[in-house]
């Protein structure tokens, strides 16, 4: 594999691999600020030699792209503003707020785009053993946001050390 240029995107990457080790089919997502944003991430991931959609509204193919992402014909899904309210794709684990929009909702909706279990894993494991992962900037707005979410859920968000927000290992779910 060839490195990425940008620290970020190389940790975000070698998480989706650790993350593919106990879930093979597994994937992430990107949430960009803008088309610019997007096809930079999307370049970065490529050269990890990951295999990237990128969509978002401008584009007149998004949706068959999204519907590939979901059928696993892709590692990454990078999307400005795609994947809100109404997207399901199970498999996602791993998913990186990258954009500039910060509201509670919108944030929520990226944290819970990583926790959703589909069917074949929910019968192999009813409560969630697995982590998922959102990285997000150390943006107050958004630290309030995943800080209310988590008390009003059955996971637990905490801040290492590092910075990284990620699932509390006492609890039986995670996010």
């Amino acid at each position: 594999r060839a490195k990425a240029t940008h620290p970020y995107v190389r940790y975000i990457t070698k998480r989706d691999e650790r993350v593919r080790a106990s879930h093979p089919e597994a994937g992430g997502l990107v949430i960009a600020r803008d088309i610019a944003h997007a096809r930079r991430i999307t370049g970065l991931l490529e050269e990890e030699g990951d295999r990237v959609h990128l969509v978002h509204s401008k584009d007149p193919e998004a949706a068959s792209r999204l519907a590939a992402f979901q059928a696993g014909e892709a590692d990454w899904l990078v999307s400005i503003d795609m994947c809100a309210e109404g997207f399901d794709a199970p498999r996602l684990r791993v998913v990186a707020y990258l954009t500039t929009v910060v509201t509670r909702t919108r944030f929520v909706q990226g944290i819970t785009r990583a926790v959703r279990v589909d069917g074949e894993r929910a019968a192999l494991e009813t409560v969630p053993r697995h982590p998922s992962y959102v990285f997000a900037p150390a943006d107050p707005l958004l630290m309030q946001a995943a800080r209310t979410w988590s008390l009003s859920e059955p996971y637990v968000l905490r801040s290492r050390a590092s910075g990284e927000v990620d699932a509390d290992p006492a609890c039986s779910g995670r996010a």
